[in-house]
């Protein structure tokens, strides 16, 4: 487990606050080995709404790295599988999950959302969520 705090030194306890996280987690970063993965919820504001992850393979060998996105409206009990999505740069690449969740699209309503890493454990390596680029939505 990892404890990220803000620049005064708190610990940032509350998963409540993702924007925090990725601002002042290692490197800007979050590093996520096998089955390890994060979650958050947004709200969609407006029809007209977009959502982008950076990630990025953190890796030593050729081995194949992807992260798994899974959904749900926040009044449901369970989860959908949308989609893998295959990391083959080391380098910052943006997917658009937006494009991915387009029936978890609906104005007013909140759904849950996790990422996990399907990366091998093999030579340590990780896979690596860098940002969430977003417009027309709220993230809680």
């Amino acid at each position: 487990a990892s404890i990220v705090e803000d620049m005064e030194g708190n610990a940032i306890l509350s998963s409540g606050d993702l924007e925090n996280i990725y601002l002042h987690g290692p490197n800007n970063e979050m590093y996520l080995p096998k089955n390890f993965g994060i979650g958050f919820s947004y709200t969609v504001n407006s029809n007209d709404w977009t959502m982008q992850l950076g990630a990025k393979a953190v890796t030593a060998s050729n081995t194949a790295k992807s992260i798994t996105i899974y959904v749900k409206s926040s009044n449901s009990s369970r989860y959908s599988e949308v989609e893998t999505i295959d990391l083959s740069s080391a380098t910052d690449m943006y997917y658009d999950l937006s494009a991915l969740l387009e029936n978890y699209s609906t104005v007013g309503v909140t759904y849950d959302i996790i990422i996990i890493s399907d990366s091998e454990f093999s030579n340590n390596e990780f896979v690596s969520l860098t940002t969430v680029k977003y417009s027309g939505i709220k993230l809680s």
